[in-house]
């Protein structure tokens, strides 16, 4: 049996999440902006998967759910108080000395080359590469 390729096995787009709110007082003073955290979806066709990346100061999340009901009822959960953008993920790019965030993940995820360090900037930089905001 051939391997499946690795390309096939992500999404062909990002759904990048940018929350308006945290419930840690701190980082909502700290990241200045409208935006105040960055997580991202993904659908997988090839095997019919939702794919949720949230990097945090707990653990990570990393969750893969079957098409269907539980998987739209956490995509609601997941992106409540946000606004939400589609974007294509580019070609991966070199190393980085840039620290693990919320931000810094999700640049990595998609191959976004970005000098951005707070969501909203980054959001701003979504926007330039070609991301399209969604209406939910």
């Amino acid at each position: 049996m051939d391997k499946p390729q690795l390309g096939s096995a992500l999404p062909d787009e990002w759904v990048l999440v940018f929350y308006r709110s945290t419930d840690r007082r701190w980082l909502n003073w700290l990241a200045c902006g409208r935006y105040k955290h960055v997580a991202a979806v993904g659908y997988v066709k090839a095997t019919r998967q939702w794919l949720f990346y949230n990097v945090t100061l707990a653990p990570t999340l990393l969750l893969s759910l079957p098409d269907g009901e539980a998987a739209v009822g956490y995509f609601h959960e997941f992106t409540r108080d946000a606004d939400l953008m589609r974007i294509a993920p580019r070609q991966a790019y070199g190393f980085s000395f840039m620290p693990m965030t919320c931000v810094t993940a999700i640049k990595r995820l998609i191959g976004l080359k970005s000098r951005a360090l707070r969501p909203s900037a980054f959001y701003r930089d979504c926007l330039a590469a070609g991301g399209k905001p969604l209406e939910v």
